[in-house]
């Protein structure tokens, strides 16, 4: 509480205003509210209190601060406070976002972007996929997927190189 009291205009009210559920693990989830005091560069994180005392960070996988719209893909993993936090969320919830923060960006001066992650990474490589199409940069991604997410990667549209988990190949693909 302390730090919304410290921090208010950090702090933006957002509805929940669309949920899909991609696969049992995988959630999209659209929040909308006045984010017009924002600035976001595709990269950064927000976060949301998933609990009394606990806040998580997310990479949204869109944001439009003209718009008042971010979309979330959430990874429903395990029974942690953002998991759990996360199956709850439906249509019509209210929430504070906080944020867009942290020191990732998206560089528009590089010359090509590498995105390499699990699942946990789908958000910030699609975002940065879109980003980088926009400026017309080259983008790869390398994904190590658990069994049965192997498709993931065509559910939000992006071009990854997905493997197994603890396949080995890790430093040949690098």
């Amino acid at each position: 509480n302390s730090v919304e009291t410290i921090l208010p205009g950090q702090f933006h009210p957002v509805i929940v205003t669309e949920v899909e559920y991609l696969t049992e693990d995988l959630k999209r989830v659209c929040f909308e509210g006045n984010l017009t005091k924002t600035s976001f560069e595709p990269g950064q994180v927000i976060e949301f209190r998933v609990t009394d005392n606990d806040f998580r960070h997310y990479t949204p996988t869109y944001y439009d601060r003209v718009a008042g719209a971010c979309e979330v893909l959430f990874y429903l993993h395990g029974t942690g406070p953002g998991s759990e936090w996360a199956k709850r969320l439906r249509v019509g919830d209210r929430y504070k976002l906080m944020g867009p923060g942290g020191r990732m960006k998206f560089r528009k001066e590089a010359t090509g972007h590498f995105v390499f992650g699990d699942e946990t990474s789908l958000g910030l490589a699609s975002h940065l996929y879109r980003a980088a199409w926009a400026y017309g940069q080259p983008f790869s991604c390398l994904l190590e997927l658990s069994d049965g997410h192997e498709d993931w990667p065509e559910l939000v549209e992006l071009p990854a190189t997905a493997f197994p988990e603890n396949d080995g190949n890790i430093p040949w693909l690098l």
